[in-house]
């Protein structure tokens, strides 16, 4: 896949872009702060006044977060793969950098780096601090990295994996892992794994346990005598 079609081209624009001036066109407006961003116009910043002109299109509000702008990982998500990039919180919600934060030196004791400006990381899971360094890592060719979205699973297939795992034991499941993994190298292999966890899974529930039952006293009480 080309270079062109991974970055989209609202991308370059939104990182170049100053948030958080005031509107132009809204100047006697209380709320004239330009924290939002058309992906479809990639022109000025907006502000909430701002929204109205652009009905129908694609939007994404930019946060503040350490004297940095970000923007919520379920908003920016849903256009591009945010994956390998340090999500931080922000106002209750899991947001990611748009560009590098100043760097002052790698501190002591930090094991953690971003691969492109080296900025320390809080957790090894990331590869880039920011979405302009995931950016430059697919420019570099970095392996495995893209902006693509990855295709969902369906309603059909959730249903019948949280099923499928409902009727299996923790044995049992590490048993079909398995499997999976032999499937992917030698199918040859595997059928002898595969006769073995399917004759193991089992539909049938485990017997209710009858706590009436349990509670049942036993015998006749007798009274103690009178002396």
């Amino acid at each position: 896949m080309e270079k062109v079609e991974q970055n989209p081209p609202w991308l370059k624009p939104l990182l170049d872009t100053t948030f958080f001036v005031k509107c132009q066109i809204h100047r006697n407006s209380k709320n004239n702060q330009c924290n939002y961003y058309c992906l479809e116009c990639t022109g000025n910043p907006l502000c909430v006044c701002c929204l109205a002109d652009h009905p129908k299109h694609h939007m994404i509000q930019i946060r503040r977060s350490s004297l940095s702008n970000g923007v919520e990982v379920h908003d920016i998500g849903e256009y591009i793969n945010v994956d390998a990039i340090q999500t931080y919180i922000a106002n209750s919600g899991q947001i990611v950098f748009l560009n590098a934060r100043p760097y002052t030196g790698r501190p002591s004791g930090v094991i953690n780096t971003c691969d492109i400006c080296h900025r320390s990381l809080p957790t090894a899971i990331f590869r880039f601090c920011s979405l302009s360094c995931k950016r430059d890592a697919i420019y570099r060719d970095f392996p495995d990295e893209t902006f693509v979205l990855q295709p969902k699973p369906s309603t059909c297939e959730l249903n019948e994996s949280f099923q499928v795992n409902q009727l299996l034991t923790p044995e049992r499941q590490r048993k079909m892992r398995k499997l999976d993994i032999l499937v992917s190298k030698s199918p040859i292999v595997a059928a002898s794994v595969a006769k073995e966890v399917l004759d193991n899974v089992s539909h049938t529930t485990p017997p209710m346990f009858n706590h009436m039952n349990s509670r049942k006293r036993k015998g006749i009480p007798q009274r103690a005598p009178l002396f």
